[in-house]
């Protein structure tokens, strides 16, 4: 069984909870940067906090390469102004 893992890190939290929440009934395992992290444990979701992988920040910002860079597929996607 392959196991799919989805990393999340946004600046704006709003919908962050449901789709963290869809993810996991496709059953993804969810990793997610600080805040995002807090957001779904607080939600009740399963999620670990990249920084138990990539440890402290450094200058004050955590360094989510070393995870996204083993990764099959990547996705950015950036909010379009209105």
């Amino acid at each position: 069984m392959v196991t799919r893992t989805a990393l999340l890190s946004v600046y704006d939290k709003t919908g962050v909870v449901e789709f963290g929440q869809k993810l996991k009934l496709l059953g993804f395992n969810l990793l997610a940067s600080g805040g995002t992290a807090r957001a779904l444990k607080e939600a009740g979701i399963e999620v670990t906090d990249v920084a138990t992988i990539v440890g402290k920040p450094i200058l004050g910002h955590r360094v989510v390469t070393p995870v996204a860079g083993n990764s099959r597929s990547t996705v950015v996607s950036k909010q379009r102004s209105r």
